[in-house]
């Protein structure tokens, strides 16, 4: 991998992020949820987390064609307007198929 001048390569992988969003998300909960969000389990926990951020692409979407006047994602960093153009059935389908939409597979793990 490709490192500049003093700035070490990143340890934090995908497992590390998503372990990172589940613990945001079940603190939330569990701090700021009604009751049955309080006292629900990982699973509905997890549940939330997805459908939240599918809440927050579908949105992110739909401004970003308001703002670009039906092109998503004008004026946006290229990874972004990537991912927002995309259709959304794509990125959520089940088996998600990672080579139709980045173009490439994630590796296997160890």
């Amino acid at each position: 991998s490709k490192t500049m001048r003093g700035v070490a390569p990143s340890a934090f992988g995908v497992g590390a992020f998503m372990e990172t969003l589940c613990h945001i998300a079940f603190a939330y909960l569990g701090a700021y949820g009604n009751t049955q969000q309080q006292n629900s389990g990982g699973l509905a926990r997890t549940v939330w987390l997805l459908t939240y951020m599918r809440s927050v692409f579908v949105h992110l979407r739909r401004s970003a064609e308001k703002r670009g006047k039906g092109a998503p994602g004008e004026g946006l960093h290229e990874p972004l307007r990537k991912a927002l153009s995309h259709e959304t059935s794509d990125l959520w389908a089940f088996p998600f198929e990672a080579t139709a939409v980045f173009g490439e597979a994630p590796p296997a793990p160890p």
